[in-house]
């Protein structure tokens, strides 16, 4: 079970031109915004990557402002595939990765796959992880369960992370667990 001192979130690829090619992506960019809010607010690490940004533009503008470090820049698939991304995580020393981002059957699942076979655990957030269509996304679902990966939501995995609800953490994120649910 992740909790708020092993966990970082991973936004994969959310960048404005990719976002125009995807499937009903206002409701899974939505959802992306309110779990980077919460990770934010409880000043939990983030690390986001832009695949090629001269071809699909910059990290969405309202995220963008969320992050403390520069989205890293990749040209493979796998986030993985960046020393930079690697060196982050090892630097962090946290093994729960909480995965977003863009596309489900591509970039996100290649990082999913590298992810678990360098011992990371991954909670895939799917009301976070956007497809060009949702058949390629069911059947990336089912490849990361297969791979080990565990499937989530964003209001699931919130409630996870704060564990109690007489925290101070549980108060700072309930106005995000209410805007999921307005």
């Amino acid at each position: 079970s992740p909790s708020l001192a092993d966990s970082v979130l991973i936004i994969v690829d959310v960048q404005d031109k990719l976002l125009r090619l995807l499937n009903n992506f206002d409701k899974t960019l939505r959802n992306l915004k309110l779990v980077t809010k919460a990770f934010y607010q409880l000043k939990l690490p983030i690390v986001a990557t832009e695949h090629n940004p001269q071809v699909f533009g910059d990290t969405e503008k309202e995220l963008r402002t969320m992050l403390l470090n520069p989205p890293l820049v990749k040209f493979t698939f796998s986030c993985f595939g960046i020393d930079e991304f690697s060196q982050m995580l090892q630097y962090l020393k946290r093994k729960n990765l909480i995965i977003t981002g863009y596309e489900a059957h591509i970039c996100v699942l290649q990082t999913t796959v590298d992810a678990l076979k360098n011992g990371y655990k991954v909670f895939a957030v799917t009301d976070a992880i956007g497809a060009v269509n949702d058949v390629e996304r069911r059947v990336a679902f089912k490849r990361y369960s297969k791979e080990g990966a565990i499937l989530t939501t964003t209001e699931s995995i919130l409630y996870e992370l704060v564990k109690d609800s007489k925290t101070d953490e549980f108060k700072s994120v309930l106005h995000i667990i209410k805007e999921l649910r307005a």
